[in-house]
């Protein structure tokens, strides 16, 4: 098996619904190692990210960032650090959304192995 490290997404903005920012590919395995996110906007916003599971959809049962824990002051960047290191299995997504449309962008990297 060969491993590369690759950019998953960057710079992709958030929706105030579910926006899926990567869906790891059929025949391979991830695995992530740093997300950040950034607020862009004057005001605090509050995101939720999900770690979806092949066919799954968003929801509580694979929420990973929520309520407080998802505010950004503004002009705010974060490293969300419950991601890194965590397993992706083939169609496995990660997915976000914020209080308000394209105001907060998240990018992530990670190791693609094939």
């Amino acid at each position: 098996m060969a491993q590369r490290a690759i950019v998953m997404t960057q710079s992709t903005y958030f929706g105030t619904g579910a926006t899926v920012f990567y869906t790891q590919a059929v025949n391979s395995t991830g695995q992530v190692l740093r997300a950040v996110v950034f607020n862009n906007d004057t005001v605090a916003r509050v995101i939720t990210l999900y770690k979806v599971p092949s066919g799954g959809s968003p929801g509580a049962s694979n929420t990973i960032m929520a309520g407080t824990g998802g505010r950004l002051l503004p002009k705010q960047s974060a490293v969300i650090d419950v991601l890194a290191g965590a397993a992706l299995d083939p169609g496995d997504t990660i997915q976000g959304l914020a209080d308000a449309a394209t105001v907060v962008t998240f990018n992530m990297s990670g190791y693609l192995n094939t």
